[in-house]
């Protein structure tokens, strides 16, 4: 009989243990935006970009990885501080009016919005392998109801290192060079 109790005492001591027990904090994380940049044009024109279509598996608050069997890593304490797409369009355009200073960038649904160009992207993929980011994007560029270009782009971004700060920064970086082929496809005359 006290050895019985001794056995449950220790369960629910264990059991304590685990549910108190403390887990690490969440970290949290946005794309950081460009640095200094050298612009491109002066050109005064309004960019228009459309909500940015990423795959349905990055669409979560967690950082998303690729292990090298396939498996998709979801970081539980390493998270986004705002929606991917809401980062992945504000350094996008960031990027943008950093390298075409006279361009007003907006982003849609735009109320009233009558922009010279409209930019469409389609992610195919956005995600960390262990030593590089690889950023694969359809873009295009839309003036008035006319397709003006059409372009697939793919990104392979290397890591500083292997924490979550590196694989931030790496993403970031590769959405800035996306933005460097957009603007230099904007900079060129007509």
């Amino acid at each position: 009989m006290i050895l019985r109790i001794t056995l449950l005492s220790l369960v629910f001591w264990l059991s304590g243990c685990t549910i108190t027990g403390k887990s690490p904090p969440s970290q949290f994380y946005i794309l950081p935006p460009p640095r200094e940049i050298q612009p491109l044009s002066q050109r005064e024109q309004v960019i228009a970009i459309a909500p940015v279509r990423l795959p349905k598996y990055l669409e979560r608050p967690q950082i998303v990885t690729l292990h090298e069997d396939g498996k998709i890593g979801l970081a539980e304490f390493h998270r986004w501080a705002e929606p991917l797409r809401a980062g992945f369009t504000r350094v996008l355009g960031a990027g943008l009016a950093a390298r075409l200073p006279q361009s007003h960038i907006i982003t849609l649904p735009a109320p009233r919005a009558h922009p010279d160009w409209v930019l469409r992207t389609q992610v195919h993929e956005f995600q960390v392998y262990p030593d590089h980011c690889r950023l694969q994007v359809d873009w295009r560029l839309s003036r008035g109801d006319r397709d003006h270009a059409w372009h697939r782009t793919e990104i392979r971004q290397s890591l500083a290192g292997r924490d979550y700060t590196s694989i931030v920064t790496a993403m970031g970086l590769a959405v800035d060079r996306l933005a460097a082929r957009v603007a230099e496809a904007l900079a060129r005359p007509d």
